[in-house]
C-alpha cells in the first residue's frame, strides 16, 4: 500500500514554507541571516545550529501539510471584497423585484399618511366646536342664566365636552405618531432604493 506524500499548492502553508527555510538556512550559516522578511542573530553554539535546523525541518513538513486559512466566499462561489460586485441575473430580478416592493409600500405609507392628515383635520374641527360650546356654557353660567336646574345640566355638559375634548387630543397625538413612523420607514426605503439603483447601474 502507498501513501502519497504530495500536497496540492492550494493546501501547502507558505508562511510555514518560508519560516523553515529561513531556519534550515540560518543553520547551516550559523545565524546572523535576514530574508524572506526574517530576521535571525548569529547562532554560536552547535546544538543550537542543530537544534535551529531541526525546528526549520519541522516548520517545512508543516507547511507541507497544514492547509492555508480558508477565505471567505460568496454563495456565487466568489472570494467576497470589500467592493461590492456586479449582480448577477438572479441577483438583479430579486434587487428589481425588492425596488418594486418598496415602491408600493412607499406609495401605501403616504396614501396612509394622507389619510390620518385629514383625521386630524377632522378632529380638530372637533375639538373648535366642543371648545366653543364649553366657552357658551360657561358664559351662561357666569352671567346666572337658567334655572338651577340648567346650570346643573350645563355643568354636566361641560364635563363631558371636556372629557371628549382630551380624549380627541389622545386621537390626534396617536395620529401624528403614525405619520412621523410612516416618514421613518419611508425614509428607510428610500435610502434602501438608492443602494439598489446602485448596484443596479
Amino acid at each position: 500500500m502507498r501513501y502519497s506524500l504530495q500536497s496540492s499548492e492550494e493546501d501547502v502553508n507558505p508562511t510555514l514554507l518560508t519560516a523553515g527555510i529561513a531556519c534550515l538556512v540560518a543553520s547551516i550559516v550559523g545565524g546572523g541571516l535576514k530574508a524572506f522578511g526574517i530576521e535571525i542573530p548569529v547562532v554560536n553554539s552547535l546544538k543550537r545550529q542543530l537544534t535551529l535546523g531541526t525546528f526549520g525541518a519541522v516548520l517545512l513538513i508543516a507547511g507541507a501539510f497544514v492547509e492555508q486559512p480558508p477565505q471567505h466566499v460568496s454563495q456565487s462561489g466568489s472570494q467576497s471584497t470589500d467592493h461590492p460586485t456586479e449582480p448577477t441575473a438572479t441577483d438583479r430580478a430579486g434587487l428589481l423585484a425588492e425596488l418594486n416592493w418598496n415602491h408600493q409600500t412607499m406609495t401605501s405609507l403616504q396614501s396612509d399618511e394622507a389619510v390620518q392628515n385629514e383625521h386630524i383635520s377632522d378632529l380638530t374641527k372637533q375639538i373648535s366646536v366642543q371648545r366653543q360650546n364649553v366657552a357658551e356654557l360657561r358664559g351662561m353660567i357666569a352671567r346666572g342664566e337658567g334655572t338651577p336646574e340648567e346650570v346643573a345640566r350645563a355643568r354636566e355638559e361641560i364635563s363631558r365636552a371636556e372629557d371628549q375634548i382630551e380624549r380627541t387630543e389622545s386621537g390626534i397625538r396617536d395620529a401624528r405618531t403614525v405619520i412621523d413612523r410612516a416618514h421613518q420607514r419611508v425614509a428607510s426605503l428610500q435610502t434602501r432604493n438608492e443602494e439598489i439603483e446602485r448596484l443596479l447601474q
